[in-house]
């Protein structure tokens, strides 16, 4: 039956049957052809958006948190005085590295969660610029809340740097190990 549709009776080929068989297997082959593609597409978009979430949660950790949490605790830059001279005969190494520290962090804390920007105006707004205004009770609420918020995006950031970092297929060797029933 297929071949009294493909060939005529004298034995040649019926174009007006070939033809529309033919269009009909190349546009399968081009719907799958534009299948793969979007799929291609769609893997490489996701690619590019890992990618870019990956460096924004790093430049998050390096310019803002690491350096936060690096010096949590640490009586040269966590004072209750902001050091404000600015004069270079004035003002001593310890005040230049306190004063620098402390601009990184107010030019950077775009980078941080709500929490970490509430957390680090909070503590800048309890640290005195003047000497003589040392009773201030909420400086020491202001600054665990600044640590507490540190941590915390810090444990946070991690895990989700980590997450990016392993495909989502890669499983740990453990669970790879008992699938494929090595070491039973």
């Amino acid at each position: 039956m297929v071949l009294e549709i493909l060939f005529n009776e004298a034995g040649n080929p019926n174009w007006n049957a070939i033809g529309p068989i033919s269009n009909s297997i190349l546009a399968a082959c081009l719907i799958l052809i534009t299948i793969y593609y979007a799929h291609q597409t769609y893997k490489q978009a996701e690619a590019m958006r890992r990618t870019l979430l990956k460096d924004r949660l790093y430049k998050e950790m390096d310019q803002l948190v690491s350096p936060l949490y690096s010096n949590i605790g640490n009586p040269q830059l966590f004072g209750q005085f902001e050091y404000i001279c600015r004069v270079a005969t004035v003002r001593d190494q310890l005040n230049e590295y306190n004063w620098d520290f402390w601009e990184n962090v107010k030019r950077n804390k775009f980078l941080g969660t709500k929490e970490v920007v509430n957390a680090i105006d909070n503590y800048l707004a309890q640290r005195k610029t003047n000497i003589s205004d040392f009773d201030n009770t909420l400086y020491p609420q202001a600054e665990t809340q600044l640590y507490e918020a540190i941590r915390n995006r810090y444990c946070q950031l991690s895990e989700e740097i980590n997450r990016i970092e392993r495909p989502a297929k890669d499983k740990p060797t453990g669970q790879l190990l008992t699938k494929l029933k090595i070491g039973k």
